[in-house]
């Protein structure tokens, strides 16, 4: 970029439904977790709580990869 190009800030925009539901007596899988990505509406299966930020993660890095890939320079120059 050349002197006094502005950057442009990258957002991503991700939402989910999340629903937790807690089943009493089940020691092997107590906790079910279905969460639905509404951009893509992809819905997963999760088994505990502890596993839900790294699925964000990988949601949105997913997200950032395929928004890079659609960005219009705005600070366009002929040469």
């Amino acid at each position: 970029m050349g002197k006094g190009a502005k950057r442009l800030q990258e957002k991503v925009m991700a939402s989910f439904v999340v629903r937790i539901m807690y089943e009493a007596g089940n020691e092997q899988i107590p906790w079910r977790i279905i969460i639905h990505h509404v951009q893509s509406g992809t819905v997963y299966h999760l088994t505990g709580i502890d596993k839900i930020p790294s699925l964000f993660q990988q949601i949105v890095e997913k997200e950032k990869a395929l928004a890079h890939n659609k960005v219009i320079p705005l600070d366009t120059r002929k040469i």
